[in-house]
């Protein structure tokens, strides 16, 4: 739906500017800018799913994953974070845009009053705009922090759990045989307040993390075997109860 209003409707601004009165292309601007909106927010409830895997249940019966709550699935962390990110930023190009038209305009001194007013304009939501893209993107980089701890040690080469708050690695080459950085140039304690907003929680480092979902693939192995017994005909509840128990981390063994 949101694409195909965005799609229709996008024609209709760029060539019914001299066809349509002025309250209908204004009504045609408005619903190409709900449309791209909504394509956005769908598009990023999605992402935010594949990152953060909630209300969906895996049902062996169809070997799919299946939502159990739209509500829970739409309000994903992850998603409304991604998704006010990305379109404030979009809202950041979009004022830079019109500043740079109506700095145009007023220079040449054509339409002054109306360049002068649209420019204020979008200089106080450009502003509210870069505002809410820098608190997003620290709420984004939480938030990864707190659901994929180990996508975050991976991005920043946290090969060790470093004493809290963890030190911010501004530039090193990691070394994927030895598992350390060479030529490192570490901030003391950044990274640890930005990824954890304390100065007493640790940011995991990838040998611990790996050594606590050992544990998981097992288990994901486990639910493997189990869950092609069940693909096999087996109607034994002990072997459906077991399985359900272990489903959670056979995407673990499966990767």
């Amino acid at each position: 739906m949101a694409f195909f209003l965005e799609s229709t409707f996008v024609g209709l601004f760029f060539f019914g500017w001299d066809r349509l009165s002025k309250v209908q292309h204004m009504c045609v601007t408005w619903l190409v800018a709900l449309g791209s909106n909504l394509s956005a927010l769908w598009i990023l409830v999605a992402n935010g799913w594949m990152q953060n895997p909630i209300a969906a249940d895996f049902n062996f019966e169809t070997m799919r994953m299946e939502m159990v709550s739209f509500s829970e699935l739409v309000l994903n962390p992850v998603a409304q974070v991604k998704f006010v990110h990305t379109v404030a930023s979009g809202y950041v190009t979009g004022a830079m845009f019109i500043l740079g038209i109506s700095a145009y305009y007023m220079l040449k001194g054509r339409d002054f009053a109306f360049a002068k007013r649209s420019f204020a304009i979008a200089a106080s939501f450009g502003m509210a705009a870069v505002l809410s893209v820098i608190v997003l993107g620290d709420e984004s980089g939480y938030e990864m922090g707190d659901v994929q701890k180990t996508k975050l040690a991976a991005i920043e080469a946290e090969w060790e759990t470093q004493p809290a708050p963890a030190s911010f690695t501004l530039f090193g080459i990691p070394d994927q045989d030895k598992q350390e950085n060479h030529l490192a140039i570490q901030i003391p304690y950044a990274l640890g307040i930005i990824a954890t907003r304390s100065v007493d929680t640790p940011v995991i480092g990838l040998k611990d993390l790996m050594v606590q979902h050992e544990e998981r693939i097992r288990n994901g192995m486990k639910a493997y075997e189990l869950l092609e017994q069940l693909r096999a005909g087996s109607t034994d509840q002990a072997v459906r109860d077991q399985f359900n128990s272990m489903k959670k981390d056979l995407v673990t063994a499966c990767c």
